[in-house]
């Protein structure tokens, strides 16, 4: 007999694993193809640390300016206070920067354009003085009842150095809150235009992986259309 038809037939001989096989789906399975979508961006070189400590320092600075306009005649003057707060919020930002480089996360797509999308928000409400101003002034209330009810500053001489440093820094903070609040508004919509834009490319992708050959190995499964095409082009006899 063929010893292939006996190596099918036999039931010990064991077919080697596939090791691209992705077996079946596990418990979980479904939220890690999910998580697939965010399709890390290339790996692009990050920017160096002076060009990081001028990046946040233009955020910081920019986003700080309705803050600032505001500050200046709640806490009678205090400017070195204001810059001090924003200075140790520019060095926060460029700590949590340089450390989460290393983080998967950094380099995903939907994440990056989600970061990205927040901060612009920002700086267009600050650059707008009005809408700055509305956003700022309530979380700037916030912060000097928090402060001067801790500090039980209450003697109607204004803020001082250290006070006004401290409110800068609660204020900072509130509005960073609100900034988190907002990007998990934005996040599932940029994960589901990222998602309806993959599903655009597979579907680009299989239509261009169609070829002449699929159309022929049809007309060879359907007899009856082969016979049909054949015999039309037959010249007739008659």
């Amino acid at each position: 007999m063929n010893s292939d038809t006996d190596n099918a037939a036999s039931p010990d001989v064991v077919d080697p694993p596939n090791p691209y096989a992705t077996g079946p789906l596990k418990e979980g399975d479904d939220d890690d193809q999910e998580l697939l979508l965010d399709i890390p961006l290339e790996e692009k070189p990050f920017p160096t640390l002076p060009s990081t400590i001028l990046r946040w320092t233009l955020v910081c600075g920019i986003a700080a300016v309705p803050s600032f306009v505001i500050g200046l005649n709640v806490t009678e003057g205090q400017f070195l206070g204001m810059v001090t707060g924003i200075a140790i919020f520019v060095a926060g930002y460029v700590w949590a920067d340089l450390v989460t480089r290393n983080r998967p996360w950094r380099r995903y797509r939907n994440i990056r354009i989600t970061l990205r999308t927040v901060y612009i928000l920002r700086l267009i409400v600050s650059v707008i003085l009005p809408a700055g101003m509305i956003v700022d002034m309530f979380t700037g209330m916030i912060a000097v009842v928090t402060v001067t009810s801790i500090t039980q500053f209450d003697d109607g001489t204004g803020l001082g150095f250290i006070s006004t440093v401290f409110t800068t820094l609660v204020q900072g903070v509130l509005l960073n809150i609100l900034l988190m609040v907002l990007a998990l508004c934005i996040y599932p919509i940029v994960r589901l235009t990222g998602r309806g834009r993959k599903s655009k490319q597979l579907r680009k992708q299989g239509g261009d992986d169609q070829t002449p050959s699929d159309s022929s190995s049809e007309s060879l499964a359907n007899p009856l259309l082969s016979s049909s095409e054949s015999s039309s082009s037959e010249p007739s006899l008659r």
